[in-house]
């Protein structure tokens, strides 16, 4: 199959993006937004297509995404009004309060990374793997030193695919209230450019 790799994505993608995008991110973001449903109705609304990586097959269909923060902006930007608006001023401030444990402030010389997926139907075809190595092209040609990015404890294949690609870890946080989201523990990697 043939893969092919753009910064961006078409308007006419978006709503595949924020589908694989909640797809991988499920655990974490259906608490926030109570179904699955108005997760991919909110994300998609957020998506900076300027921010992400896609891996496209030839007709178009989205094979997976790679977000990451660059000029001050970030691949997913919720904001408190849009939370408010589809929840209600307390409920939707609460939830916005959420998501603030999920931001992760880029270092100066590190490329951020916001999230990788990829389509349950193109897992195991190397599609994880282009998107980093474009992240990494992305990187250097924007005079970063390195790639950053954040793994949770459940998911150790993600963490292996880091490692194989020479990313190290540099620490991990613990969050033990954080359980009834999926995981209790965030790994940051480095990949030194």
């Amino acid at each position: 199959m043939t893969v092919m790799i753009q910064q961006g994505f078409e308007e006419t993608q978006r709503a595949q993006v924020a589908a694989i995008y909640v797809a991988a991110f499920e655990r974490k973001l259906t608490p926030l937004f109570n179904t699955t449903d108005i997760a991919v109705h909110m994300v998609a609304a957020e998506l900076d297509p300027a921010c992400c990586f896609t891996a496209a097959d030839a007709v178009g269909r989205v094979l997976g995404v790679a977000g990451f923060q660059h000029g001050g902006q970030s691949f997913v930007n919720f904001s408190a009004s849009a939370l408010m608006r589809e929840f209600g001023w307390l409920s939707g401030a609460l939830r916005y309060g959420m998501t603030l444990l999920f931001d992760r402030k880029p270092h100066k010389d590190e490329l951020q990374m916001d999230g990788i997926a990829v389509h349950n139907d193109a897992r195991g075809m190397g599609v994880g793997t282009q998107l980093i190595t474009a992240l990494e092209a992305f990187a250097v040609q924007h005079g970063y030193q390195g790639v950053r990015l954040d793994v949770v404890d459940t998911n150790p294949r993600a963490r292996r695919l880091y490692e194989r690609l020479g990313f190290v870890a540099q620490h991990t946080a613990t969050y033990p209230f954080l359980r009834f989201i999926g995981f209790t523990a965030i790994t940051t990697m480095v990949k030194a450019l």
